[in-house]
């Protein structure tokens, strides 16, 4: 089962980006008055992209835990615990890793990581949408000349 989802799932996902991206992209030349083309990249309008996935995702990461049902107050909580080496903690931890059970099937794997996947994948994909977008704004800010369609 895990093979299978790593052969389809990582490619539809990195196939889902691309297409964010080019979309973002053809966003943000509709929204300008430039020609058809597309602006060439340059490392400013790259680096610019790069960092508006991180800061995007990153932002939307703190809206993923409670949509996942872990606030991010709780889960440092717990950390805090863990780090002082209490003995209540160890023997809670101990307790909750001894009651694991494997999944069954294809069904209980997709109950368990299929809405976790599915909001990490949807929040990547905002992020990349916006990166096109600020790529593409960067490279038409870099070259004026595109703008006028010249």
């Amino acid at each position: 089962m895990l093979p299978i989802l790593l052969l389809v799932g990582v490619p539809s996902a990195a196939g889902t980006f691309y297409v964010m991206w080019g979309q973002g992209q053809s966003t943000a030349m509709m929204l300008s008055t430039t020609s058809m083309n597309p602006p060439p990249s340059t490392l400013l309008s790259s680096c610019s992209g790069i960092a508006t996935v991180v800061g995007v995702y990153g932002a939307q990461g703190l809206a993923i835990r409670y949509f996942e049902g872990d606030s991010p107050s709780s889960s440092m909580v717990d950390q805090s615990h863990h780090k002082t080496g209490s003995r209540a903690a160890s023997s809670d931890h101990a307790q909750s890793s001894s009651s694991f059970k494997p999944p069954k099937g294809a069904v209980d794997v997709l109950k368990r990581v299929g809405k976790p996947a599915l909001l990490h994948v949807g929040a990547a994909s905002v992020a990349f949408f916006f990166a096109g977008m600020v790529q593409t704004k960067v490279a038409l800010w870099q070259n004026p000349g595109r703008r006028q369609g010249k």
